[in-house]
């Protein structure tokens, strides 16, 4: 009877040999990298080809330095390990597979053939063990708490500024911090230079704008690409000059400094060595301007108080 129990718990274990590591599940909860990528798809191929593993999940996220694996059994075991390198990924998720190896319900030992019978308590071994009920829920894998991630970007594009009918050329860099699953707060500046494409013309028309804005938004994840959704308010110092001011050899000018409300989309869809490519579109209007736009002087038009803007843009988040 004993030698049929231990060929039984060697065939179990065999069988669970055979199934390779396909059973222990990898998950991300955090974007990351290419090269963390990279790693992470490594890790699992190596997996698949690994034997004598307990089934369980490996959850991944990022730390302050590198990423964070947590591997939780099925019976509800967690273990943590710091990774700061992706070429280290592999190694270190192995091992931690490798650390806790299959259990089977009967574990014999090499004097089971020899061994006496248990004394006679009123229970065997076998019963002895405790098992989950049926129905119990299965245990989620805790996850390591992912630290901010900053990002840096520039963009190039064009502005079109209403009801002046002012076209713009402009610049900006924009710098992003992103919070737990996707929350974002963006800060950027931007100059523009224009010029009237519609309506009287004005001599020695110049038009320049310069914008500061600081918002929140929320980062939305579309396959291997994000969409950033942020609204901002903007604070816009604009100066216009053109036409004369009816003094001899003066030449009209102002300037004015007001608030815009800026709600902008961007669109983040390339990849190459740890940048970000894409496109930025939106609008910003003056709530408080929107029905009398100003004048600064007689012979200039009105300031815009909505525009529509269009930019390439280029993100790289910093390590």
């Amino acid at each position: 009877m004993v030698a049929c129990i231990g060929v039984a718990a060697v065939a179990a274990q065999a069988r669970a040999d055979s199934a390779g590591c396909a059973a222990v599940v990898v998950t991300s909860s955090d974007p990351l990298s290419d090269e963390w990528e990279r790693a992470v798809a490594d890790l699992r191929a190596q997996l698949a080809r690994s034997t004598g593993c307990a089934a369980g999940t490996i959850a991944i996220a990022r730390a302050s330095r590198g990423v964070a694996l947590v591997l939780t059994t099925a019976d509800g075991r967690a273990t943590r390990r710091l990774v700061a390198s992706p070429d280290a990924l592999v190694a270190i998720g192995l091992g931690l597979v490798a650390a806790i190896p299959v259990e089977s319900a009967v574990t014999p030992s090499a004097s089971a053939s020899t061994a006496s019978p248990p004394a006679a308590t009123g229970s065997s071994s076998a019963d002895r063990i405790e098992l989950p009920p049926p129905d119990a829920p299965p245990r989620r894998p805790p996850l390591a708490p992912s630290s901010p991630r900053f990002a840096l970007g520039v963009g190039l594009g064009a502005r079109l500024g209403e009801p002046t009918r002012v076209a713009m050329g402009e610049l900006e860099a924009r710098a992003d911090v992103i919070i737990g699953d996707g929350w974002l707060v963006a800060a950027s500046a931007r100059a523009a230079i224009g010029t009237r494409v519609a309506g009287a013309a004005v001599e020695g028309y110049g038009y320049t704008e310069y914008g500061f804005a600081l918002g929140a938004g929320r980062r939305l994840r579309v396959g291997r690409g994000a969409i950033d959704l942020t609204l901002s308010p903007t604070l816009v110092l604009v100066d216009e000059e053109g036409g004369r001011s009816g003094v001899p050899g003066d030449t009209a000018s102002g300037g004015l400094t007001y608030v815009r409300v800026e709600a902008a989309g961007r669109y983040l869809f390339a990849r190459s060595e740890g940048w970000r490519f894409g496109v930025t579109i939106g609008a910003d209007a003056a709530p408080t301007m929107l029905g009398a736009a100003p004048r600064l002087d007689v012979p200039l038009p009105a300031l815009p108080t909505w525009t529509l803007f269009a930019r390439a843009t280029a993100v790289g988040e910093l390590p």
